[in-house]
């Protein structure tokens, strides 16, 4: 038995691993600071700001769960309505998007935004491309 969308599957696993890899660096960075549920900062006496590289880390967790919801619809709509295979490539380049936007941001925050764009711009073809094959569709009934 195969998969009948086995690019839109292997997109939907990988963006499952990308999520999972941002929450476990947050576990991560909680563990190298104290940090303890539910708590979101371990301020230092003195220090007003908290941990720079813990909130770089929640933020890009954060960013990557957003983006996720949106375009996991779009790449199945893409895949049911265009084209596996676009929706597997367009789910590849967005996944390395964000990855280099995670890395671009741990780095330094404002350097993020390239990776930034390539992503939304591939969110937005994901769901023209869905967009497309339902129209296509509505018009052969």
């Amino acid at each position: 038995m195969g998969f009948a969308y086995p690019w839109a599957c292997a997109m939907t696993l990988g963006v499952a691993l990308l999520l999972s890899c941002t929450a476990g660096w947050v576990g991560m960075q909680r563990l190298r600071l104290g940090i303890k549920a539910p708590e979101m900062t371990r301020v230092e006496p003195g220090d007003p700001r908290g941990d720079e590289m813990f909130k770089r880390a929640y933020r890009i967790q954060m960013n990557t769960q957003e983006g996720a919801l949106v375009f996991l619809p779009a790449l199945w709509i893409c895949a049911f309505g265009w084209s596996d295979q676009l929706a597997g490539a367009l789910g590849g380049i967005w996944i390395a998007a964000r990855v280099w936007y995670a890395l671009a941001y741990a780095a330094d925050p404002t350097s993020r935004r390239s990776a930034f764009l390539l992503s939304q711009t591939i969110y937005v073809v994901t769901w023209l491309g869905g967009a497309a094959g339902l129209v296509l569709a509505a018009l052969r009934v």
